[in-house]
């Protein structure tokens, strides 16, 4: 399998919206649930971004930049 992916961020609010459009080449004998293939694929990539998104707003409160004080 391969193909390519294009992921762009957009600035929203006080943060950052992640867009990612992935384009599959899946081989013939995976065609037969390409919509389980995608499901798969972009549950994986949520939970990549999701940890990422978590690490990198660790302890910052919501509407404010950068990390919250320390206490």
């Amino acid at each position: 399998m391969g193909g390519t992916a294009e992921i762009y961020l957009e600035p929203w609010q006080d943060g950052t919206v992640v867009h990612l459009f992935l384009r599959l080449a899946v081989p013939m004998a995976a065609a037969r649930r390409p919509d389980r293939l995608v499901r798969d694929r972009t549950l994986s990539w949520k939970r990549t971004v999701t940890r990422l998104k978590d690490e990198l707003e660790d302890g910052r409160a919501p509407g404010t930049r950068g990390r919250r004080p320390a206490d």
